[in-house]
C-alpha cells in the first residue's frame, strides 16, 4: 500500500527532485525547504509540455468523478520525467 509522509529537511539532500500535485503543495514544500537546498521543487505537470503551472485534481476534494483526469495527468508526467531521465 501508499503510506503518506510529511517532507523532512533531509529530503531535500536525499532527493534531486521534488514534485508537488498542486499550488498549495508547491507552496507548503517552499515553505520547508531549507536554504542552499539544490533540490528542484517544482509542479508535477511543469514536466508536461502545454501544461506547465497545471495543478493535477485531487478525487479526494475534488469529486470521484475526477480519478480519471487525475489519473490521465499522473501517467502523462511519469511518461514525461521517464522521457526526461533518458535524455
Amino acid at each position: 500500500g501508499y503510506n503518506g509522509r510529511q517532507l523532512s529537511e533531509v529530503d531535500f539532500e536525499r532527493f534531486t527532485h521534488i514534485f508537488a500535485m498542486d499550488h498549495q503543495n508547491l507552496a507548503n514544500i517552499e515553505a520547508v525547504r531549507p536554504a542552499g537546498s539544490r533540490a528542484h521543487v517544482s509542479l508535477l505537470m511543469d514536466l508536461v509540455p502545454g501544461r506547465e503551472g497545471a495543478a493535477i485534481a485531487d478525487p479526494y476534494y475534488d469529486g470521484e468523478e475526477q480519478f480519471e483526469a487525475t489519473w490521465e495527468d499522473v501517467e502523462a508526467a511519469a511518461g514525461a520525467l521517464v522521457e526526461k531521465l533518458k535524455s
